[in-house]
């Protein structure tokens, strides 16, 4: 289920973990090759990979070679994105989102939950404060006062950053500082109509390789 309790989230990351540890001559920076399967195609991907490195200006640096472990063994998997948000009244915000564009999955839907649609596998889930609190003992964060998550959303180009933005300040929500242009990268960000912070960004296509 999307909302899921965290001693159950922590007994399964434990056995998964364990069961995809990289060997010693993967961490040692060894070159990797293998074969892996695409679960989506059901077809045999012959991944060829050497510990990762990003070379672009302003971007950080590993040779690492547990990042190149590490794209293989996502490669073989197919895992689904389910982030939720406490909010104040849920008919408010899936309205606000609707109008930016936003499409729901009623399967995960109902008078506590609205499950919004970001991408392939990954939603997020809208929740009634009353409904996220029981999933958590702790107190929900004041988002007047407190940041308690930055949302990240990927556009297609400067101009559809832009508008996202801005349609989200015609319906209630509120800009955060000014559109910041690195070159290789545009972004600007708002807080939706419970407060909530999100970062929409475009990076050059090449860059994001």
């Amino acid at each position: 289920m999307p909302l899921a309790r965290a001693e159950d989230s922590a007994h399964s990351g434990n056995q998964e973990s364990t069961r995809d540890a990289p060997t010693a001559s993967q961490t040692a920076g060894d070159e990797i090759t293998g074969s892996v399967q695409d679960e989506r195609s059901a077809r045999p991907l012959n991944v060829r990979s050497r510990p990762m490195s990003f070379d672009t200006p302003g971007r950080p640096k590993s040779n690492n070679a547990a990042h190149g472990a590490g794209l293989i063994m996502a490669h073989g998997k197919t895992r689904q994105l389910y982030l939720n948000l406490p909010v104040r009244d849920l008919k408010q915000s899936r309205g606000f989102f609707s109008k930016l564009g936003f499409e729901f999955n009623e399967k995960f839907s109902d008078e506590n939950a609205a499950c919004m649609r970001v991408g392939v596998d990954a939603s997020v889930m809208l929740l009634t404060e009353a409904f996220f609190k029981t999933a958590s003992s702790r107190s929900l964060a004041d988002t007047s006062k407190h940041i308690e998550s930055l949302c990240a959303l990927s556009c297609e180009s400067k101009a559809e950053v832009d508008e996202l933005v801005e349609l989200a300040v015609a319906n209630g929500g509120k800009s955060i500082n000014a559109p910041q242009d690195h070159g290789f990268m545009y972004h600007w960000g708002f807080l939706d109509v419970d407060g909530h912070h999100w970062n929409v960004h475009w990076m050059a296509p090449e860059s994001a390789q």
